[in-house]
């Protein structure tokens, strides 16, 4: 019985490194929307709020 579950342990450990392609991998327009995301957030003029940020404001 221990034998069964260490083979099963080791294949599910083998099929799991083999990266095989599957249907889960993003369609091009999900990596367009993200690209554009990404433009929109360089383009933007305005630097975003820093915690860290010192405030001269008293």
């Amino acid at each position: 019985m221990k034998k069964l579950f260490y083979f099963l342990i080791a294949a599910s450990f083998l099929f799991s490194a083999c990266n095989l392609p599957g249907s889960g991998s993003p369609s091009p327009s999900v990596a367009t929307v993200a690209a554009l995301t990404v433009q929109a957030a360089l383009d933007d003029p305005s630097p975003l709020a820093s915690p860290t940020a010192a405030n001269n404001s008293p």
